[in-house]
């Protein structure tokens, strides 16, 4: 008994280390290392696939989270337009009302203003609407959005990320490492039984 119980912990151990270096090599090192005798070369997942990574973060962004027209639709559905079309507007009036108050009475002058500005929302917001049209288009070949996305995810800290993720994460990493120590005692357990039950 006290022999299984031993093989069982050393396999538990043997686990829980295994899947410890495993997450650890997430991040670590940061710099290929050369196996001597091996000839192979030791990196961590994400500083090796950094640049792999960063590319397919900045595509997928930009094919399902944030295309040129989602960004377009979304400032022109959340009152932008409206508010450019007021500040134009606005803008004209207020420009409109003090070089007439110095030629005309203020009568015809506030007339004029109103009918101006009147005239302005309405062409304003023609000329947004066109507008929208032509930034979707320029912004579809000028805003590489994928390209933005991938040059920050390549200049962002690795040793930052390492935080951020140990952070937002860190139960679950315990988990894993614990889990190995489960399946690797259960292993060795199960090996020990059938050796003794074949007679081994």
């Amino acid at each position: 008994m006290w022999r299984w119980i031993f093989l069982t912990f050393i396999g538990a151990i043997i686990g829980w280390i295994t899947n410890l270096v495993a997450v650890r090599m997430l991040f670590h090192p940061r710099q290929p290392l050369r196996m001597p005798l091996l000839g192979w070369q030791l990196q961590g997942l994400l500083p090796k696939r950094q640049a792999d990574l960063a590319r397919s973060i900045g595509e997928t962004v930009e094919r399902d989270l944030m295309s040129p027209e989602m960004l377009i639709n979304h400032l022109m559905q959340n009152g932008y337009k409206d508010e450019v079309v007021k500040t134009v507007a606005d803008h004209i009036e207020e420009r409109l009302s003090a070089s007439l108050s110095r030629f005309v009475p203020r009568p015809i002058a506030s007339a004029v203003k109103g009918y101006i500005g009147d005239f302005t929302r309405r062409e304003t917001a023609g000329l947004v609407e066109k507008m929208e049209i032509t930034m979707a288009e320029k912004l579809q070949d000028g805003l590489p959005i994928s390209k933005i996305v991938e040059q920050k995810m390549l200049d962002f800290d690795l040793d930052e990320l390492e935080r951020l993720v140990v952070k937002v994460a860190s139960t679950e990493l315990r988990y894993i490492e614990w889990l190995g120590a489960v399946l690797g005692g259960a292993i060795v357990f199960v090996q020990a039984l059938v050796l003794h039950l074949s007679g081994g």
